[in-house]
């Protein structure tokens, strides 16, 4: 399995297909698995970039504080080490707060930005409800099967969930043994309660897409309005009834949005004025 040397720690990757580059950059405690149902629309047009990041699934989990500026230069530095010097970046959750960091750290390697089911943070997002939050919280830690039943309702629609529960209990199982552990969890915590990206939004300079569930309760749907008001020229779509795992429910959907948004966007970044 591929692992790169990345800012004194190693990160696990995967490449898929082929075309202009892509990167993939996940949520919380999630790695490259949670990809899955778009991995074959997206790389057969592209060549998509998967990794986990720093304190998840198969990359190192240094005992710290992590930081969005650290783990957005982890991202940076995968293409790197990979010989990509632009690529198109694609974030859902913790993923789309490290995607904003990206495009404000390195606009001259952006080539568009995706944000999926994510928040600017700070005094002006949404957050989510107590509940909510101690339902996530207490899931990171809990044996599977009880984490499973608190965020199963988090992820998808009830409908969804019922229809699905069986294949989706399946992928849990599977990928148990790359489930984070505590100095992950807190390290990507820390990064995502100091995540303000508000005040420089409007810098974001590259094509951008926003997509959001309009039911999610974790990220509230009104985050993805804030963050394409924000970014200039930003277009938003959002899933009837879909909640934090829209990418799942409506991989279909979402995979064309993204693949359709792609289409239109440059194939090389504006050069950095000096």
């Amino acid at each position: 399995m591929p692992h790169a040397s990345v800012n004194g720690i190693s990160l696990y990757y995967e490449a898929h297909g082929a075309g202009s580059p892509l990167l993939l950059i996940m949520g919380f405690a999630a790695n490259t698995t949670a990809w899955g149902p778009l991995l074959p629309a997206l790389s057969s047009r592209h060549r998509v970039i998967a990794f986990d990041n720093r304190g998840a699934g198969r990359s190192d989990a240094p005992a710290a504080a992590y930081t969005m500026a650290e783990l957005a230069d982890d991202a940076l530095g995968l293409l790197t080490q990979l010989g990509i010097e632009q690529a198109h970046v694609f974030g859902v959750s913790m993923g789309g707060m490290i995607a904003q960091h990206v495009a404000l750290r390195a606009p001259q390697r952006t080539l568009s930005l995706i944000l999926g089911c994510t928040t600017p943070g700070g005094t002006q997002a949404t957050p989510a409800s107590d509940a909510v939050i101690a339902a996530l919280l207490q899931a990171a830690t809990a044996p599977l099967e009880q984490a499973f039943d608190l965020t199963l309702p988090l992820m998808y629609s009830d409908a969804f969930a019922a229809a699905h529960r069986a294949e989706l209990w399946q992928r849990a199982q599977q990928n148990a043994p790359l489930r984070a552990g505590e100095a992950g969890i807190n390290g990507q915590m820390a990064a995502v309660v100091a995540h303000d990206s508000f005040a420089q939004l409007p810098q974001i300079g590259c094509p951008a897409l926003v997509l959001h569930g309009d039911a999610d309760e974790l990220v509230p749907a009104a985050n993805g309005r804030l963050l394409a008001e924000r970014i200039p020229g930003a277009k938003l779509v959002l899933y009837p009834g879909a909640r934090h795992g829209f990418h799942v429910e409506f991989a279909a959907g979402s995979a064309s949005d993204v693949l359709t948004f792609l289409e239109t966007a440059p194939a090389a970044a504006p050069a950095r004025p000096r």
